[in-house]
């Protein structure tokens, strides 16, 4: 999808449709407009639509009237709104549209033409079906938002942020026999290539070798070689980089502690740490920040084998400290030890790990929340 800023009037668009907003509290500055909205008794409550057809005074065959609310606008109404104009276009099979100019309660037009390119587009995103032709039906081409400047520099970013999420969320939603470690490795490769980053893979005989045996006894269960994979992005000269580890455990049974069998098909998610930083570094790279970023993936399988790690057995960290391993299913501190070790190479800024099924937090926080432990009181 395309995004674009115009000064063309909503009345002069030569496109597919364009988009009016209605407020519960307020009149459409078009009369005729507000008469056929009247006409049709359109409630104007947040993400309603009203499709019109050859409205007189504009080219577009369609008009598409879309609810807002109150008059005093909030992000989170905006953003709710935008997600149901997408199913609004793509139901009727717009291919381009023209937005009017609005204004959300405490933001600038930066931050609105930014959310609007990152919201529709993420709105887009449609699960893979594996194995089937994944061909987007009713795909919308382009959008214009009506604008008096022709700094599109906003709309970039918004679609870049939307682009690491898409990333993130397809990592997320594939099998776990689909999205291996060396897939993550994969991925990470493809990212190099596509935006110039630097990417070093290690292999189980170079962690080996570095004395990882903390992160190689949660993977020797499983026919799934391990992986380290760090990413790096230089966009701010000789400064120290931000350095992003997330968690890769491609499918997590518990290993010899296994896990209830209820609800196990979810562990795939416990790579979704890995697939927050994989997404972040290609919002970045796209971006063009002006900061120096490295991420490192350590990725494994955790699972239950005659070779596999049992409870009581004792390993040497990188760092050199030794583990007892009471319950094997605390894999991810076992890996995430080692991989927060090995970022010391890179002289880091800061570290920031990023975990995944942290249920304990959820009990305490709830899921509008999330938890931070840090040795910054700040």
């Amino acid at each position: 999808m395309d995004f674009s800023l115009t000064n063309q009037t909503v009345q002069n668009f030569d496109g597919d449709c364009v988009v009016l907003f209605s407020f519960l509290d307020k009149v459409n500055d078009d009369q005729f407009v507000q008469s056929l909205i009247d006409l049709n008794h359109f409630n104007a409550k947040v993400g309603k639509t009203l499709s019109l057809n050859f409205v007189d005074g504009f080219k577009v065959s369609r008009v598409i009237v879309l609810g807002l609310g109150e008059v005093t606008l909030s992000a989170k109404n905006y953003e709710k709104a935008l997600i149901s104009l997408i199913d609004t276009l793509e139901g009727e099979k717009v291919k381009s549209a023209l937005i009017e100019e609005v204004n959300v309660d405490g933001y600038d037009q930066s931050w609105i033409y930014r959310t609007t390119a990152r919201v529709m587009q993420n709105a887009t995103y449609q699960i893979e079906k594996v194995g089937i032709d994944n061909e987007q039906e009713n795909a919308i081409e382009s959008i214009a938002i009506q604008s008096s400047s022709d700094n599109a520099h906003e709309l970039v970013q918004g679609q870049a942020i939307a682009n690491g999420m898409a990333l993130t969320r397809h990592l997320g939603d594939l099998p776990s026999n689909i999205c291996t470690p060396t897939y993550l490795a994969n991925t990470a490769q493809s990212l190099a290539k596509e935006f110039g980053l630097d990417c070093e893979v290690l292999e189980e005989s170079d962690m080996s070798k570095l004395g990882m045996n903390s992160l190689l006894s949660v993977s020797k269960g499983s026919i799934e070689p391990p992986k380290l994979i760090s990413l790096s992005y230089v966009g701010n000269g000789d400064a120290k980089p931000i350095v992003l580890v997330g968690k890769g455990v491609t499918f997590d049974s518990g290993g010899i502690s296994l896990k209830p069998g209820a609800g196990m098909d979810e562990m795939k998610y416990d790579m979704c740490g890995a697939a927050s930083v994989l997404g972040t570094m290609r919002a970045v790279a796209e971006m063009k920040f002006k900061v120096n970023l490295t991420i490192v993936v350590p990725t494994v399988e955790n699972m239950p084998a005659h070779n596999a790690s049992k409870p009581g057995d004792v390993v040497t960290s990188m760092s050199g400290q030794t583990i007892e391993i009471l319950n094997t299913d605390a894999e991810g501190r076992l890996i995430l030890c080692d991989a927060l070790t090995y970022v010391e190479k890179f002289n880091p800024e800061v570290v920031i790990d990023v975990a995944t099924l942290t249920g304990a937090v959820i009990v305490a926080l709830g899921k509008h929340n999330s938890g931070l432990m840090s040795n910054d009181q700040a």
